[in-house]
């Protein structure tokens, strides 16, 4: 009962998340290291493929893909100034904070947010109050079955 309350939240995430990056075309730029580390190489984004390759042939597009490439690290710098990438030649993410802003604000509108005060108004109405006084519930039900030795707060000593 516990997994069907927690996971389907974040596989509906991961679904939004990837679904983003396939859209987007940065999904096979991802790959593993040998650590298991999610690495990004921004010469396999396919919004780059023309800027990665030098390829002028369309030099519309080739100037668009160059303007965000440098409008990106202009964005990372700004946000991240102790890790500045100076020799513009590499994008340590596909995404700035402000795009993960705004996928993590689209999610949490979807399916509710993490944090409480930024919760969907859905729970205000009859169904989510019945719906999230149960899930409640069940998380403390959960707890008593599978934490059955807690501590009483009152065996411990303030020092």
């Amino acid at each position: 009962m516990y997994w069907t309350l927690r996971k389907p939240d974040f596989l509906n995430r991961m679904v939004l998340f990837v679904s983003k990056c396939i859209h987007d075309g940065t999904w096979d730029a991802f790959s593993l290291d040998d650590k298991g580390n999610l690495v990004y190489d921004w010469k396999k984004d396919k919004r780059f493929n023309l800027y990665a390759a030098n390829d002028q042939s369309n030099l519309e597009e080739y100037n668009k893909q160059k303007s965000l490439f440098l409008s990106s690290i202009k964005i990372w710098n700004e946000d991240h100034p102790s890790k500045a990438v100076e020799n513009f030649d590499t994008l340590p993410m596909p995404y700035t904070e402000a795009d993960i802003r705004e996928c993590k604000h689209i999610s949490d509108s979807i399916w509710g947010a993490y944090d409480k005060s930024e919760k969907a108004l859905g729970e205000f109405a009859l169904l989510g109050q019945t719906f999230t006084l149960f899930i409640t519930w069940m998380n403390g039900q959960i707890e008593n079955y599978f934490r059955p030795f807690q501590t009483a707060v009152d065996q411990f000593e303030w020092v």
